[in-house]
């Protein structure tokens, strides 16, 4: 039974009617050429990546001779991948890249996360490290780095938890001493880094979060260092192995292709990127990238997660249907078609959701004036720890029912269904814990600009139900959504107006960005339901059935979130003011 669903219909569809595109595409990079790059990748990655993953599944990684050995069928693959361009297909052509739309980019890599996430994991962390050398490394470091990433001769790790610095960072140990040739010695132990050590790529540039020796405690005194698993010369050329080893490889719950690497830095030569004592701050580029990255596996999940349980739901035959035949297709039982339409509901709400982050993207980084790429910044800065954090909790929905459809095989490992949950449970945690980012996001995120970008948030969306009013066919997901700005409206303010109370905020704090995603998905169903298509478009009366859906279904969710938020903040040992502070977290 199929487990890959690239979407390729879906995602067109909503390319061409309801994300706006027009301030994206070019001359060069019009909508059939996105069109071409989508169904390309679609048939690569069903063809090559997909197969893969029972591999990635049954056989895993595993430690011989002290290195680290991928699934089989994971090298041709990842050569293929670079020659094919993909590891570089939003990355500028001056890097060696194929300068698409960074919205091209989300799509292929969202069906590389549905075909194999644990394969997709050492596609995104590369293109992250690209980014971070592009926005803050030397001269010397992107001549010589980013044209092998975009090839993906080279690949690349985030390297920063350690032992007894998870969330927080600021208690890294890792100590980075000067040398006389101007680079460090880096020496410490790194714990939980995914491709940490692998046998795709003959360099590994470990992108190391460290202290200089003497620095400040605390996050002030970290650098970030370029630590290749290889020393190399400018011209590319590999020499002898770096200190840096991986020791072990976590026994984890899923993801089993994924190396995730205890690495020991003995010695290892490093190259600062950035100011000393900045580290942080140039991370975040990478760390920010890796979160959208999470998103968009998480749909990818979602997609396979969906297209497993409706294939076994049209071909399982139990019981009778409502006029008293059978034996029937469970598709057809009211509880059955229940979980299907969750499914599609978060599966395909998020895949809009993600169009619109990518959009952002886009405008961030290429917008035509300054003022279209500021604002393009700052509504990309509130939207993706929501995207984060919703699109990561809805992979949890959409792959549990997964396996509740199918009953007793779905907890079955040979059904695939659990899987599917396995890989999804690790992405509210990595790139950030959700309450992490939901504490940030009602406090920072919120207080930063004195609500304005939560208030421009509601905006974007009251100017959809505006426009809206009258239209019959939409108007259950359209009274959903303007009740749900409403209360997030009036939870917003109170947040704002009780911003002292630090306790009772961070205690709400989840409920507020899981209201946040609801609201982003009911916002995303109303300009699904709403396109301006032909009569006979093939998906449209598919979509505003699931929009009625997700309406009758999640609008009672998410006024009890904003009735439960009012009520912790209003009870009097959750609301006391507080002196609660939050370490420096990402």
């Amino acid at each position: 039974m199929t487990r890959f669903d690239p979407a390729t219909e879906d995602f067109v569809w909503l390319l061409r009617h309801v994300v706006s595109t027009q301030d994206i595409l070019t001359s060069d990079v019009d909508l059939d050429t996105l069109e071409q790059v989508i169904d390309t990748a679609a048939s690569f990655i069903g063809d090559r990546i997909a197969p893969i993953n029972a591999a990635s599944e049954e056989v895993g990684v595993s430690m011989v001779d002290g290195r680290v050995v991928t699934p089989p069928g994971w090298r041709g693959a990842w050569r293929e991948w670079g020659e094919g361009g993909w590891a570089g297909l939003a990355m500028p052509a001056d890097h060696g890249g194929q300068a698409m739309p960074f919205l091209a980019q989300a799509v292929v890599a969202t069906m590389l996360g549905a075909a194999d996430v644990a394969f997709a994991m050492v596609s995104a962390s590369a293109r992250g490290a690209a980014s971070v050398l592009a926005a803050h490394g030397s001269d010397a470091q992107k001549g010589t780095c980013l044209p092998r990433l975009a090839s993906g001769e080279w690949t690349a790790t985030i390297v920063i938890t350690e032992p007894q610095a998870g969330s927080d960072v600021g208690l890294i140990r890792t100590k980075a001493v000067p040398q006389a040739d101007g680079s460090h010695a880096l020496s410490g132990t790194k714990i939980f880094i995914s491709g940490g050590d692998h046998d795709l790529s003959e360099q590994i540039l470990h992108i190391v979060l460290a202290r200089v020796e003497g620095a400040a405690p605390g996050v002030k005194g970290l650098t970030l260092f370029l630590v290749p698993s290889r020393h190399f010369d400018a011209d590319g050329t590999l020499g002898d192995h770096n200190g840096v080893r991986a020791s072990r490889i976590e026994e984890k719950m899923g993801l089993h292709g994924s190396a995730t690497c205890v690495l020991d830095l003995e010695a290892a030569q490093g190259f600062q990127i950035g100011a000393e004592g900045q580290g942080l701050g140039a991370l975040f580029v990478m760390m920010n990238e890796l979160r959208l990255e999470v998103a968009l596996s998480a749909v990818g999940l979602c997609a396979g997660a969906t297209r497993h349980a409706e294939a076994y739901a049209q071909e399982r035959l139990q019981g009778r249907d409502l006029s008293g035949k059978g034996p029937a297709a469970i598709s057809g039982h009211p509880d059955v078609r229940r979980m299907l339409d969750i499914m599609a509901a978060l599966t395909e709400g998020g895949r809009a959701l993600i169009l619109e982050a990518a959009r952002l993207v886009d405008l961030d980084q290429h917008g035509e004036t300054p003022d279209i790429r500021r604002d393009a910044a700052d509504r990309l800065a509130w939207l993706l720890p929501i995207c984060k954090a919703a699109l990561s909790d809805n992979a949890l929905d959409v792959t549990n029912h997964g396996i509740q459809i199918r009953g007793g095989h779905g907890y079955v490992r040979e059904s695939g269904a659990e899987q599917f949950y396995r890989d999804a449970r690790v992405l509210p945690i990595y790139e950030g814990a959700n309450g992490i980012h939901a504490g940030a996001l009602a406090t920072r995120g919120l207080q930063k600009d004195g609500g304005a970008s939560a208030r421009a948030f509601i905006d974007l969306m009251q100017a959809d139900v505006d426009a809206t009013a009258g239209e019959a066919a939409v108007q259950a997901i359209r009274a959903c959504l303007e009740d749900g700005i409403a209360g997030f409206r009036a939870t917003t303010e109170m947040l704002l107006t009780r911003a002292e109370q630090a306790e009772a905020v961070l205690l709400v704090s989840y409920d507020y960005i899981t209201l946040a995603g609801r609201l982003a998905l009911a916002w995303m169903w109303l300009r699904m339901a709403a396109a301006d298509v032909p009569a006979d478009d093939a998906l449209i009366g598919h979509k505003r059935r699931i929009a009625a859906f997700y309406a009758l279904h999640y609008g009672p969710e998410m006024a009890m979130l904003v009735a439960r938020i009012a009520a912790k903040m209003n009870d009097m040992n959750a609301g006391r003011a507080a002196t609660a502070t939050q370490p420096a977290l990402v």
